[in-house]
């Protein structure tokens, strides 16, 4: 009688044990592979391009910034009125959640499957205005 009350207990601990784990060695794999700011902010900018994270995490994705038609900060509320009348079209990233904040969106030049990009980067606006320098400085400099 006794074991079968504590056998879900044993199966609810080993289960909080092994998720517990799994978070752990993620972080320490995250943190030991330098990606802690893209794991952070979503996304980071690097020399040539931006770095995201591909769809449900699956690897890193690169888009150079010759490939970036533009980049907008808007508050989430705008955002998710304009994702609700399709303005954004379909695609597989899905809007951050930030209710109180702000979405940073990079639309992609033409042939990519996915026109829009969809972050939240810890400040918003210091990455627009950074990545619109680096976006300005590419299509200026020789090829």
């Amino acid at each position: 009688m006794i074991i079968s009350m504590l056998t879900p207990l044993l199966i609810l601990t080993f289960a909080t044990f092994v998720a517990i784990s799994v978070i752990a060695i993620i972080r320490f794999f995250v943190r030991r592979s330098g990606k802690q700011k893209l794991y952070e902010n979503g996304v980071t900018i690097g020399e040539n391009g931006i770095e995201y994270w591909g769809f449900l995490f699956a690897g890193i994705r690169k888009k150079p910034f010759c490939e970036i038609r533009s980049v907008q900060l808007l508050p989430y509320f705008k955002v998710v009125i304009n994702a609700f009348f399709f303005r954004y079209g379909l695609s597989t990233r899905r809007i951050p959640f930030n209710p109180f904040g702000h979405i940073v969106i990079i639309r992609l030049k033409h042939p990519n499957p996915i026109e829009y990009l969809f972050f939240t980067p810890t400040n918003a606006l210091a990455f627009v205005e950074q990545l619109k320098s680096c976006i300005e400085r590419s299509s200026n400099s020789p090829p």
